[in-house]
């Protein structure tokens, strides 16, 4: 049997408004993962965030969990150190949180989602 894995990139440059962007991409990342089921399930959204004052750069990781409606994330920096997983979080807080880290460093280069 063969896994067909597909993917939405969205460069800085093709996001216009990126809480709009955000929300669409929460929205598909459920969707995708509950069309995907629990089994060998690999959804994720992964946002790189632009580098920090001091040039380190960071990678969001998200996923949607099916047993309890939520959403976990995690962090890796570019040497792929990660960080431990953030669980059980609402739609609402995963917006925030995602808006709050791309403020911080001056936006995000590029989101992908991966189903």
């Amino acid at each position: 049997m063969t896994t067909q894995i597909d993917e939405i990139y969205l460069k800085s440059e093709e996001i216009q408004n990126l809480q709009l962007t955000m929300s669409d991409m929460l929205t598909r990342l459920e969707t995708e993962t509950r069309n995907n089921g629990k089994e060998d399930n690999y959804t994720q959204m992964v946002v790189q965030l632009n580098p920090q004052t001091d040039g380190k750069e960071w990678k969001m990781f998200i996923y949607f969990e099916l047993d309890n409606d939520t959403f976990t994330y995690s962090y890796q920096d570019e040497n792929d150190w990660d960080s431990d997983f953030y669980r059980s979080n609402t739609r609402e807080f995963m917006l925030a949180k995602v808006l709050e880290e791309a403020k911080s460093v001056g936006g995000v280069q590029w989101i992908a989602l991966d189903f």
